[in-house]
């Protein structure tokens, strides 16, 4: 099939379309959200047969929004809640897409008490698969010709109503007592839904109508005693009496009830969407709190998240970090990856960002550590060391030898130095090291840049100062969100420190209050990979491009290497480079001495959740503190602030030549306009947030 007949044809009819991979769900384009292809563009994004097409939905294509219905129980009760409209699946799933055009609505997640996805209405920043595009699992989407062809237009209001009575009624299908216990168990179902400030009569009719009929259970005897308690319920609602409810239904379907709370509102703070990954938790996940996509478990280092994961509370996108970070190290020199005159030794800097301190950010080196001292015991317990504090202090550790000739002319031993140049910082406090950086005279910033950029490390602050060649420094720290923004400075975000880490956001995955059980996983095959991947990496030499993945880095490279804006731009500004030395580490943990698609889409997904996590902590900052204050106070003034109230914001203790430079840079970025005022005199100026 031709893609790219298809791709004009979507284009065509108003829908913005996404390049995919053959057999994947996920585009590996870096930034996709942001691309229009036009039909001109169509050759250079879709090769005509063995690819993927995705819809890039919400603001991109006009309004355009898909409910995904991900369980059995929500496809079968669709048809109770949801208008109809043009449809689309495959096989196993026939249906399970419903299209809508509507404005203004964000995307919006219904899961399960496991954190198993069963409704999701998808929008802006999302993308789905269609026809003739084919699943992971060999299966091809197709429209569905045979109902609707139209797509129903529907409002925001109307449409988020729906989708939250469908998850509703799946999720009370899903956890329905045997027959014996529906009745009391419908008590406690009508009892919660309609206390006061909560869903009418005939809402929670339809609700538990559809639930029970989806469970079989729709017999006319069932149907009457349905309809008699919902509306007894509501009798003795009205007449203040007492009726069963939330704690009754939650000894029935744990969870349950406050999972519903949560969906509709009816508890302070509560979220549409629970934490990803939680397994119990019914924690509140942010909007925009990143992803990572699939492709990132490929080979040895998703075997060792997946077995590590069921055993620990840390998150595993650090469990990833530190995996990857730990192995690059272990390795030295032994690979590398030439890119023009400079050699990329596969060593990472990853910070670990959790929104609080109980982010569990410490225990993802637990599990990695116990498996590296099992391949290498003397790098764990002799090249692994807390703290940083001074340049001087860094290159102490990796030190080279220093000799003198003797009268005689023979060699003196001054230092005997350190003869591994292998060393992994882990650093808890990454606050502490970045106020640590702001005192004058501190060269820590400046030696960790180096130590990214090459082997060669030296301070001029002594007449013989130390140096170490051929250095091989990896740093893991961990910092909290609000600590990262108070503490990282202009100064560090500008000569580069800050792009020369993997900023990773974290959180706790699960409860687990008696611990996991690792110590009962048998390691045994896992340690004998790492061991032949080390043994591999210490001497596998230059990566090079695989033929497979040479396509897809033309694709990225542009993308990845474009100068992004403000202080998110200046933290992601190595992503070319990060991706290299990832997808390197990727290879070698493969024993391979190529980098393959495979390994170039799992790096890719990594730095895709680094960038949306840097993203999600600096927003849209620039960078310039006066610059970020001046617009802080503009978006809280929509009718704008003149020169005299901008000036005021700090309390005129900064100069005019100063104030200027920030409003040019706002202005350069489109944040601001600026209008001129009549006086009768000077035209005064009236600066608003655009």
């Amino acid at each position: 099939m031709n893609m790219s007949r298809y791709a004009q044809r979507y284009i065509e009819r108003g829908m913005t379309v996404v390049p995919i991979p053959h057999k994947r769900k996920s585009p590996v384009l870096p930034r996709w959200q942001n691309l229009r292809i036009k039909v001109d563009d169509i050759p250079r994004y879709f090769n005509g047969r063995s690819q993927n097409i995705g819809i890039s939905l919400g603001e991109p294509s006009s309004g355009l929004v898909d409910v995904d219905l991900d369980v059995p129980e929500a496809i079968e009760l669709a048809g109770h809640f949801l208008p109809p409209t043009l449809t689309s699946g495959r096989a196993s799933a026939p249906t399970s897409h419903r299209w809508y055009r509507v404005s203004g609505v964000k995307t919006e997640r219904w899961k399960e008490t496991d954190g198993q996805m069963l409704v999701e209405l998808r929008s802006t920043g999302c993308q789905t698969l269609v026809e003739p595009s084919v699943h992971p699992s060999g299966e091809r989407y197709v429209w569905h010709r045979d109902g609707e062809t139209r797509i129903e237009e529907i409002t925001p209001g109307a449409l988020l109503r729906a989708c939250r009575e469908l998850a509703t009624a799946t999720l009370l299908t899903r956890h329905l007592p045997p027959v014996g216990g529906r009745h009391d168990h419908a008590l406690a179902v009508a009892g919660f839904l309609l206390r006061p400030g909560r869903l009418d009569e005939e809402s929670v009719l339809r609700i538990v109508l559809a639930a029970w009929h989806a469970a079989g259970a729709d017999s006319r005897e069932a149907v009457r005693d349905l309809e008699g308690i919902v509306r007894d319920t509501a009798r003795n609602i009205r007449a203040g009496r007492e009726v069963v409810g939330g704690p009754t239904l939650a000894e029935t379907a744990p969870g349950v009830p406050d999972l519903m709370a949560r969906w509709w509102g009816w508890e302070r703070g509560a979220s549409t969407e629970l934490t990803r990954g939680s397994t119990g938790s019914l924690s509140p996940a942010p909007a925009l709190w990143p992803k990572l996509d699939e492709a990132a478990y490929h080979g040895l280092p998703g075997e060792m998240v997946k077995g590590m994961e069921p055993h620990t509370e840390a998150d595993p996108v650090a469990l990833f970090g530190t995996v990857l970070c730990t192995f690059g190290n272990a390795i030295g020199r032994g690979a590398y990856f030439r890119v023009g005159a400079g050699w990329h030794h596969l060593k990472l800097n990853v910070a670990l960002v959790g929104e609080t301190s109980k982010g569990r950010k410490g225990t993802s080196w637990e599990q990695p550590r116990e498996l590296m001292h099992a391949v290498d015991s003397y790098w764990e317990e002799e090249r692994v060391m807390n703290g940083l504090s001074s340049g001087e202090g860094l290159i102490f550790a990796i030190r080279d030898r220093v000799t003198r000739e003797d009268s005689d002319g023979g060699e003196v031993v001054l230092d005997e130095g350190a003869e591994d140049k292998r060393l992994l910082i882990l650093e808890p406090e990454l606050a502490s090291t970045l106020k640590v950086m702001r005192r004058e005279g501190n060269t820590l910033s400046a030696v960790i840049r180096q130590g990214y950029d090459d082997g060669r490390l030296q301070v001029m602050t002594r007449n013989n100062p130390m140096k170490a060649t051929d250095a091989h420094v990896s740093i893991i720290a961990h910092i909290t969100k609000a600590e990262l923004l108070r503490h990282l400075t202009e100064t560090e975000t500008a000569n580069g420190f800050a792009n020369r880490i993997v900023w990773l956001l974290v959180k706790r995955s699960k409860l687990l209050p008696f611990g996991g059980e690792w110590q009962k996983v048998d390691k045994a095959r896992v340690v004998y990979r790492l061991r032949q991947a080390v043994d591999f990496g210490k001497g596998a030499g230059e990566i090079i491009w695989g033929q497979s993945a040479k396509r897809l880095w033309q694709e990225v490279y542009g993308p990845l290497s474009a100068g992004k804006p403000g202080l998110f731009g200046a933290v992601v500004g190595r992503a070319e480079s990060q991706v290299v030395r990832l997808a390197s580490i990727y290879a070698v943990m493969d024993l391979s001495k190529t980098i393959e698609e495979e390994h170039l889409m799992a790096a890719l997904a990594i730095w895709d959740y680094a960038e949306d996590s840097a993203r999600y902590i600096f927003g849209d900052a620039t960078g310039d503190a006066v610059a970020d204050r001046i617009m802080q106070a503009l978006r809280a003034n929509p009718g704008g602030l003149n020169r005299t109230q901008i000036r005021d914001l700090f309390g005129r203790n900064q100069k005019a030549e100063r104030i200027d430079q920030a409003l040019a840079l706002l202005l350069g970025a489109g944040r601001v306009r600026m209008s001129e005022e009549e006086t009768g005199g000077r035209p005064s100026e009236r600066w608003f947030a655009t």
